[in-house]
């Protein structure tokens, strides 16, 4: 019995540590496979709060008064995100609170206003790319087309390497 139990838990035991490094690595490449270009990694962090310089501008030579302008810009939509995102927290919240006495009148009123929330911020990031490229070049703005194009292609790739895990 003894001879049959030793060799029992050690295949047991390696088989479980295999098993936990098998899936650290397919975790960690998971998580490097699509950020290996460093230009496209801070694209997919769209929820960071903190001002950087969009990745659609890596590569552009920026006059120190187009830094300047774009440095303004930024710092001053921070409020409104800020204000924004409060607001969707707060309103989800109460969304979720709706579950322990349910009103159709009420979800809707909530989902509604969420609904305006996503559209003005849509709308604010649409406003802010034009004002980006209003401070551009000619030359410039061809060259962040063509960024976000491999940008775009970037994320189509890193869907469909999703989806196929």
């Amino acid at each position: 019995m003894k001879t049959v139990f030793k060799p029992l838990l050690a295949a047991t035991v390696l088989s479980l540590s295999m098993a936990s490094v098998a899936m650290a690595k397919s975790s960690h490449e998971h998580k490097t496979h699509h950020c290996k270009q460093k230009e496209a990694h801070v694209y997919h962090h769209k929820d960071m709060l903190l001002p950087h310089r969009p990745s659609f501008l890596k590569g552009i030579d920026l006059t120190e008064t187009q830094k300047d302008q774009l440095f303004e810009l930024r710092h001053s939509e921070i409020p409104k995100m800020r204000a924004q995102i409060k607001e969707r927290h707060q309103l989800k919240k109460e969304l979720m609170q709706l579950s322990e006495n349910y009103s159709e009148a009420n979800a809707k009123t909530i989902a509604d206003k969420l609904a305006s929330i996503e559209r003005d911020a849509v709308l604010a990031r649409a406003h802010h790319h034009q004002q980006v490229f209003s401070i551009l070049t000619p030359t410039q703005r061809k060259q962040a087309t063509e960024n976000i194009e491999n940008i775009k292609k970037h994320d189509e790739a890193k869907t469909a390497y999703e989806n196929a895990s």
